[in-house]
């Protein structure tokens, strides 16, 4: 967690969680535990967010053209 300075003269701290925690930090921690059958790894691919994609909707040659590899 991360404390902040609610006042700079006095140095009361505020509290504080950023809301990424949240979002992100424990989906991820949850797939860490979950068993695969909740998502197979192979099905799926995850963003940065902890997002998952099914990997057969993604259409090969588009993504090609979007990450610049070809």
């Amino acid at each position: 967690m991360i404390a902040l300075i609610e006042n700079v003269e006095t140095k009361e701290k505020k509290d504080y969680m950023p809301t990424f925690f949240f979002a992100e930090t424990l989906k991820y921690l949850y797939l860490t535990f979950s068993d695969e059958k909740d998502f197979n790894l192979d099905d799926y691919v995850f963003n940065t967010e902890a997002h998952p994609f099914k990997k057969a909707s993604f259409v090969k040659e588009e993504v090609k053209v979007r990450l610049g590899i070809e």
